[in-house]
């Protein structure tokens, strides 16, 4: 289940973005720029100033910024123009231009390499001169596309978004109110949520940094981690309607007293739930599991990963960990899905490996038998971005898990 779908260019549909973060970018990148980064000069309004460029090399400088929404925050101009292709202006398509101030922008507003590659989006860059550069994220023979225009000053800097996608909202933009209905429904999810978080992780909850203090013991050492929900979804499906959302540890690199900083080695930690819902707004635990490590530097980067349809009945998530090291990337794929109970890791697919930097993997799920009670997956192996080979990955369901490589 993605948030795209890849239509012919003469069947064109909207439905870009609000995407976010899994962990580690690597787009298309060869190597990025080893030279000591320089600091960004004090214009606009001096928000860049104290922040380190992550690099005067556009690509590694894209990869910094999707990876981090911070960055991007710093790194975006007080007033962006985003823009629209309005296929139905005459004689010709036309572009619509607004000019939305940062304050209104939903950030991230580029998803990061983990959810480029659940989606299938492929990076390009289409300019690079004069001080200005634009780059693509886009399902190649398709209308899913997005621009982005940097501007160089001391670092590079947002200023532009298209979005070519015939749409009539910004997908970076704040979401404005919604309707009374749908308020309340909202409303009512997150104090379901919260209810869980309270139920899992105790009554000791941080006002200060709104999160939910629990410990992590690996058999040598104990993690203090401080958990917070992400944004919940509700599903429809024949066992019933449920409430799925992850819970991920924060950092609180910016509080007065840090209480929650790791090293490089620590994982991240996550929690992940599945809520049975009733007609009269009661709820029930369908699968939990509220200390699982993913990730590393105490970072899961899966605060806005998004739940996929693994079964007819079930939910779960797929999500990407790795990282890069003197320009080299490692990562992989898990899937996490509901057994007996628990939320589990039933798979796990390479992406990239240290010594095949060209080629990478992309998971997605097979859902064409919509009554199977496990979908398979679809593992395709992309080489310098292209597609080179697919292979389909059965559920087994006697060990309960999808076959690692060696046993397929």
């Amino acid at each position: 289940m993605t948030a795209f779908d890849a239509h012919p260019r003469n069947a064109p549909t909207r439905r870009l973005l609000g995407v976010v973060s899994t962990l580690l970018f690597a787009v298309a990148l060869a190597a990025c720029d080893a030279s000591t980064p320089a600091t960004a000069s004090p214009a606009d309004g001096g928000a860049q100033a104290s922040v380190a460029c992550p690099s005067q090399q556009l690509g590694a400088f894209v990869a910094a910024f999707a990876e981090d929404p911070a960055l991007q925050k710093t790194f975006t101009a007080p007033t962006v123009d985003t823009a629209f292709v309005d296929m139905t202006a005459q004689p010709e398509p036309a572009e619509s231009v607004e000019a939305l101030p940062r304050e209104r922008l939903h950030f991230p507003v580029m998803p990061n390499r983990a959810q480029q590659q659940k989606e299938g989006l492929q990076y390009r860059e289409i300019s690079n001169e004069d001080g200005r550069a634009v780059v693509a994220l886009e399902i190649p023979d398709t209308d899913a596309q997005l621009l982005y225009t940097f501007r160089r000053d001391a670092c590079w800097t947002l200023v532009k978004i298209v979005d070519p996608a015939f749409g009539t909202a910004f997908p970076g933009e704040a979401p404005k109110p919604a309707a009374q209905g749908a308020a309340n429904a909202e409303a009512n999810a997150e104090a379901i949520v919260r209810e869980v978080m309270r139920a899992q992780y105790g009554d000791g909850y941080d006002a200060e940094r709104d999160c939910w203090p629990t410990t992590y013991d690996d058999g040598n050492d104990s993690f203090d981690y401080c958990m917070r929900p992400a944004k919940a979804t509700t599903v429809e499906t024949p066992a019933g309607k449920q409430l799925l959302f992850l819970a991920h540890n924060i950092q609180d690199f910016d509080a007065k007293t840090r209480r929650y900083s790791y090293s490089r080695l620590d994982p991240g930690l996550i929690g992940l739930f599945a809520l049975s819902l009733d007609a009269k707004g009661g709820w029930a635990v369908r699968a939990a599991t509220k200390v699982e490590p993913f990730g590393m530097e105490g970072d899961c980067g899966c605060n806005d990963a998004q739940p996929t349809r693994l079964g007819r009945d079930d939910y779960g998530w797929i999500l990407a960990s790795g990282g890069m090291w003197q320009g080299v990337v490692v990562s992989d794929f898990s899937v996490y899905a509901p057994i007996q109970g628990k939320y589990a890791p039933v798979g796990t697919f390479a992406d990239i490996a240290e010594d095949e930097q060209a080629v990478s993997h992309r998971v997605t799920v097979d859902a064409s038998n919509p009554d199977a009670p496990h979908y398979p997956l679809i593992v395709a192996t992309l080489r310098d971005q292209r597609e080179v080979g697919r292979e389909t990955v059965a559920f087994d369901a006697k060990r309960m898990r999808y076959p690692a490589a060696k046993d397929r």
